[in-house]
């Protein structure tokens, strides 16, 4: 079984939980089934989970380690975006809850080796699963100021520009197709002080950019909030202002809908890195 401590996970479960007795939980972001398990073993035989992910490693992994309730969960290979045909399938009034784990898991950086992290020498790819792109591609064939905007938009890197013109005259020469690569030359562009920061930006900013995340939560968002009926209830962990502004701008004047946001606690900051900058939102319908 992978080792992965989900984040917030008390609070998720109690959260999705509380009050459900019968009904379809959508587990958008299954991963390795942490979340998923948890909500498998604080609900009764009424209740069915949609484990989706559009990783298929990562749902052969579930499966091994939900194989026990198999009578209560079914895998589904595909986007989350995509969610509005389960919507159509099983009536929206048997979904209950929806639930979200936003961004990379440690699973995917320790055990897939698609080139998440900078920690680490391996293959430029970042694909969870079906897209059609690889930060290979990204890095090796966009211009320059495509380049400097995808850093800029997706991580928020006051050195994008500096960072995309040192890239593509370095690849002028050698094709950049491995993480150590790419990590120097972003070290090479930018303050000492500021290399790790900027590592992890520019490393956020091309995953999501392969992977088009944002637009896949933000669609799969407002399908969930359109079609959940009365007492239903979305729960979303968040690890950065780009993902938190989408569930502002999907919620913002909506009288029927209440969020509260829910940091994580001193103690799991400290067990658990991840933790340090997931925030829980807890969407309720009313």
């Amino acid at each position: 079984m992978i080792d992965h401590i989900p984040v917030l996970f008390e609070e998720s479960i109690k959260f999705i939980c509380e009050g459900l007795n019968e009904g379809i939980v959508l587990d958008c972001t299954c991963g390795a089934g942490g979340h998923a398990k948890g909500f498998l073993e604080n609900t009764g035989e009424g209740i069915l989970l949609k484990c989706i992910d559009r990783d298929k490693d990562a749902l052969e992994i579930a499966k091994e380690n939900l194989t026990v309730f198999n009578n209560r969960v079914e895998f589904l290979n595909m986007k989350f975006s995509e969610i509005g045909c389960l919507f159509d399938k099983y009536k929206s009034n048997n979904i209950k809850r929806v639930f979200y784990d936003l961004g990379i898991s440690s699973m995917q950086i320790d055990k897939f080796q698609r080139g998440f992290t900078y920690k680490k020498n391996q293959k430029l790819d970042m694909r969870m699963g079906k897209s059609k792109i690889t930060a290979n591609e990204i890095i090796n064939k966009t211009n320059e100021d495509e380049l400097s905007d995808i850093f800029y938009k997706y991580g928020q890197e006051k050195f994008s520009r500096r960072i995309a013109a040192n890239i593509v005259d370095k690849r002028q020469y050698s094709k950049i197709e491995t993480t150590e690569q790419l990590v120097k030359i972003i070290r090479g562009s930018v303050p000492v002080k500021m290399q790790l920061k900027t590592l992890s930006r520019i490393f956020q900013a091309l995953r999501i950019a392969v992977n088009n995340e944002l637009y896949e939560f933000e669609i799969s968002l407002n399908v969930a909030l359109e079609r959940l009926e009365s007492g239903a209830k979305v729960g979303v962990i968040t690890y950065h202002s780009l993902e938190r502004n989408i569930i502002r701008k999907s919620t913002a004047g909506k009288d029927n809908i209440k969020v509260k946001k829910v940091n994580a606690s001193k103690k799991e900051i400290k067990d658990n890195r991840r933790g340090r900058s997931g925030k829980l939102y807890r969407i309720e319908i009313l």
